[in-house]
This record gives structure tokens, C-alpha cells and sequence, in this order.
């Protein structure tokens, strides 16, 4: 079930080109524009071709530009009736906001939707120091059509774990748990995640 999702998704995604033009952007990003691949080829003839990178300070100014007002979300009660309840929240939201490095992360997700075009948050657990910064070449919507997410069908997030990870998550047989190896599907991992370590898996 979960598999059949991923593949349609997948289709959806591959036959945008996304993963290739998102590659793309990186490259440039980095100043490696002249770098050959199944999408691009260059025939530099020998020469030695510019590299004076421009893109890549003009979005650092975009970022510094947009994240420079920071901001920390603050909870309010209307009807005035809860204002020790509402202080609590606001104590602990502040708290959670420094130990999980939010302005940091806003940073890394301002960047990387320059880069991308897109870029989200994934806080999926209730330490806030496991949020992650999700490419946008590894979330998958059910409903690619639709803009609103609150609406999706569901959501998917496809990252890169330590086998022994993937292995303590499983729901299979332990019988089973020798099936799940290490693989090299690195083709969506881009920038600064491109950073990988031998016996990862790719997770969903």
C-alpha cells in the first residue's frame, strides 16, 4: 500500500523532471555550472570556462534579507480567561524555540526553497531539536494539484537512515529484518545533504 503510493508519487515527480532541475540549481548554486551530466552536457573544448559564482551571494543576501526579522509565534486567548494557561504556553513555546534552534532552521529553510523552490519543516516528534529541513525532492503530497495541505490526502517523506535505524523501526518478522540493506539511491540528496555514509537506506 505504502509502496504502490510512493511509486505514484514518484511518477508524478519524475515526470516533472524535478529531481534533474533541482540538481541543476545546486550546481549552479555551488558554482559547478560547467559540470556535465545525464541532462547537461558541456563540451568545454579544453578551455578553462569562468567560475565567478554570482548566484550563490546573491541568495545568501536574499536570505539574510527576509530572515533578519525574526519572529518566535506567541499563543493568545481572545476571551481573556486563561491568561496563566496562555503564559505557561508562551514560556514553554520560548524555551522549545532556543533548544530546537529555530532561527537557525528558518535560515536553512529560506535557503534552501531559494535554491529549490521550494523547502519544509518536518517536526515529527516532541523533541524540538528533531525537526528537519525536507528538500523538496523528498516530500511527496497525495494530491499533487492541490496547494492547500491541510487537504492532502496524505504525506510522505523519503530521507536516508542507517540500516540499524530503518531496522529498529520495522514492523516486519524479525526473520525478515536481513532484507533491509544498505543501497547507493542517493539521486535526490542535494547541497547540503549530499554528505552520505556507507550502510544507509533509503526510508519512507
Amino acid at each position: 500500500m505504502i509502496w504502490e503510493k510512493y511509486e505514484k508519487c514518484k511518477s508524478v515527480m519524475d515526470e516533472t523532471a524535478l529531481i534533474s532541475k533541482v540538481g541543476e540549481n545546486w550546481d549552479f548554486y555551488l558554482g559547478d555550472q560547467w559540470k556535465s551530466t545525464a541532462n547537461r552536457q558541456v563540451n568545454t573544448g579544453g578551455m578553462n570556462l569562468p567560475s565567478l559564482n554570482i548566484i550563490k551571494p546573491t541568495v545568501k543576501f536574499q536570505v539574510s534579507t527576509i530572515a533578519q526579522n525574526s519572529f518566535i509565534p506567541t499563543f493568545n486567548d481572545p476571551t481573556m480567561k486563561y491568561p496563566n494557561e496562555v503564559a505557561a504556553l508562551n514560556r514553554l513555546l520560548q524555551k522549545e524555540w532556543r533548544v530546537g534552534k529555530q532561527k537557525a532552521r528558518s535560515w536553512e529553510v529560506i535557503k534552501t526553497a531559494l535554491v529549490e523552490g521550494d523547502s519544509y519543516q518536518y517536526c515529527g516528534t516532541q523533541d524540538p531539536k528533531d525537526d528537519q529541513v525536507i528538500s523538496t525532492t523528498n516530500i511527496f503530497f497525495g494530491d499533487e494539484s492541490n496547494p492547500n495541505i491541510q487537504e492532502q490526502p496524505y504525506i510522505m517523506i523519503r530521507e536516508r537512515l542507517l540500516v540499524s535505524q530503518i531496522k529498529e523501526m520495522a514492523t516486519v518478522p524479525k526473520s525478515e529484518l536481513y532484507k533491509i540493506s544498505a543501497d547507493s539511491d542517493k539521486e535526490f540528496v542535494f547541497g547540503d545533504y549530499v554528505k552520505d555514509i556507507e550502510d544507509k537506506a533509503t526510508s519512507i
